[in-house]
């Protein structure tokens, strides 16, 4: 007996996973259009993400894709678009609602952000972006190197000089302070960032060490012209724009249309 028992368990999750995969799947964007779902969706505290709440008015269950590239839009004028860079499955029964964190970058290099608790709107997914966004080289980059990535590729920007700037990330401090880094001369870098420039090669081969192995990848050729965009502007380092020609390379990308990306 325990034998047809342990058979028909065996049966029953095997049907029961036949059903699920037999459950509609659609992309967000398509399933507001289609009055299938409810969406509220507040900007986070910063770039990297944004609050999705999701309704279902299905009598069934349903699945719902917010898929790499979707455009996230705020629903006052002259803030930046955000960007989802990575795919969100959320199942939902009838009538359910949930609430997910959704992984996003900035669109438009230009805007200022919108502030946390921004209302956005659904937009269909920029196929440009999803392209870059399914590459190994983007999933495994930091948060820098995906918003340049993302930057380059939508405003393409002549120069490492015509980017907007980003912050380090708390990240990038931790590991600096594990590795025995002192942040007393980080500060002093920022308030005198021309200082660089009188480093010998070998201190600046230290530094650029330090700052490659905590997430900042710097060559020792240019780390001199990196450090000195970092301190004053945020802007990207030729190591961080080297690992964006390797994105772009994964996704067949031509870089040579990319100004900033021959060098």
């Amino acid at each position: 007996m325990k034998y047809i028992l342990l058979l028909l368990g065996v049966l029953g999750l095997v049907l029961g996973g036949e059903a699920l995969a037999e459950e509609p799947h659609i992309e967000l964007s398509e399933a507001l259009a289609r009055g299938q779902v409810h969406c509220t969706i507040l900007a986070g505290e910063d770039l990297t993400y944004a609050i999705v709440r999701i309704q279902s008015y299905e009598t069934s269950p349903i699945i719902v894709l917010i898929v790499p590239g979707t455009r996230l839009v705020p629903e006052a004028a002259g803030y930046q678009t955000m960007g989802v860079i990575e795919r969100v499955t959320v199942y939902l029964l009838p009538g359910e609602e949930k609430e997910v964190l959704v992984r996003t970058a900035c669109l438009d290099m230009d805007l200022p952000q919108p502030e946390a608790q921004t209302a956005l709107i659904v937009r269909p997914a920029d196929p440009r972006i999803a392209r870059i966004c399914l590459t190994r080289a983007f999933r495994e980059a930091g948060f820098r190197v995906r918003q340049f990535a993302i930057w380059t590729l939508l405003t393409c920007p002549k120069s490492p000089d015509d980017y907007a700037g980003l912050g380090f990330g708390e990240e990038f401090f931790n590991a600096l302070e594990e590795l025995g880094f002192p942040l007393d001369l980080l500060i002093y870098f920022m308030i005198l960032p021309e200082v660089v420039y009188e480093l010998s090669a070998e201190e600046l081969a230290i530094i650029a060490l330090a700052f490659t192995y905590a997430g900042i990848p710097i060559d020792p050729e240019t780390a001199a012209d990196d450090l000195y965009r970092l301190f004053t502007t945020g802007g990207p380092t030729i190591g961080e724009l080297r690992l964006v020609r390797e994105i772009f390379t994964e996704a067949g990308i031509p870089i040579e249309e990319f100004p900033a990306l021959n060098f």
